[in-house]
């Protein structure tokens, strides 16, 4: 089965409404789960963390950037209730043992753990405790736990940069960061069978997400893409030509015996 993610990241712009819209433009699209981030400033940062070194965000403090995309614990509730009730299919990134506390309060089926996040023991052990289905992306290393989604954290990524020839050990997918479905179709091909896409509202141009989400238009165009690979990569069917009359069997040319195509089929 294929399992496709939409992340909404920092797409909800702190807006309630733009957030219930992604999520009903994810599974409209054809999502099988919404994936949002759980934390505050102060649960993946600090005030003297520094500045982001690369990326869209390069030369900003990190702790600004956790501030403007992070969604409240207030606003965050309300989503998840909703999504309950909507029965939209749901789970969280969390980054630190406070955010994982905080989710299973909420009942939060499953996690994913971050690139970043590789060697975070703290949060490892915390999710592990839960005894629950976990993600993890490899964007800074090999891992060898739960579903592994191949990952490159450049924003946006070179599909070529994901090593598609050495992929990961077991259950897998990506973590895609790039601008089209291709990365998706071959990865299915090679057997993945989830897919993480951060996506946005169309029109989008200013969420700290914008330069590399996929707006909803184009994020329900790359899932049907992405149905039908997974669709042609597990068919298990080899279909027998309705043109199997015509090849070559022995027939009677000008007195002598030979092979020739033509139509053999009985009674046609």
């Amino acid at each position: 089965m294929l399992n496709i993610i939409a992340e909404i990241g920092a797409s909800h712009a702190k807006d309630y409404k733009a957030a219930q819209a992604l999520c009903v433009a994810a599974m409209e699209g054809g999502a099988d789960w919404v994936k949002l981030q759980t934390y505050t400033p102060d649960t993946i940062s600090h005030k003297g963390a520094g500045l982001c070194p690369s990326g869209p965000w390069k030369g900003r403090p990190l702790y600004e950037i956790y501030e403007e995309a992070h969604m409240s614990r207030e606003m965050q509730d309300e989503l998840i209730t909703w999504m309950k009730k909507a029965k939209i299919p749901w789970f969280s990134t969390p980054f630190s043992p406070e955010d994982v506390a905080w989710l299973e309060e909420r009942e939060c089926p499953m996690y994913k753990i971050s690139s970043f996040d590789r060697d975070n023991t703290p949060l490892w052990a915390a999710i592990l405790a839960t005894d629950k289905r976990t993600i993890v992306s490899d964007g800074m290393g090999d891992v060898r736990a739960g579903v592994v989604l191949r990952c490159v954290s450049e924003y946006p990524a070179n599909p070529v940069d994901y090593g598609l020839a050495n992929r990961p050990v077991g259950e897998w997918g990506i973590s895609d960061h790039t601008m089209s479905s291709m990365l998706g179709v071959v990865a299915i091909g090679k057997g993945a069978t989830w897919i993480e896409k951060h996506i946005k509202l169309n029109g989008d141009e200013v969420t700290p997400d914008a330069g590399f989400a996929a707006d909803c238009t184009s994020f329900a165009r790359q899932c049907a893409t992405w149905r039908a690979a997974y669709e042609i990569a597990t068919s298990t069917k080899h279909a027998k030509s309705s043109l199997a009359g015509i090849v070559p069997q022995p027939v009677m040319v000008d007195g002598k015996k030979v092979w020739r195509r033509g139509n053999h089929v009985k009674g046609a």
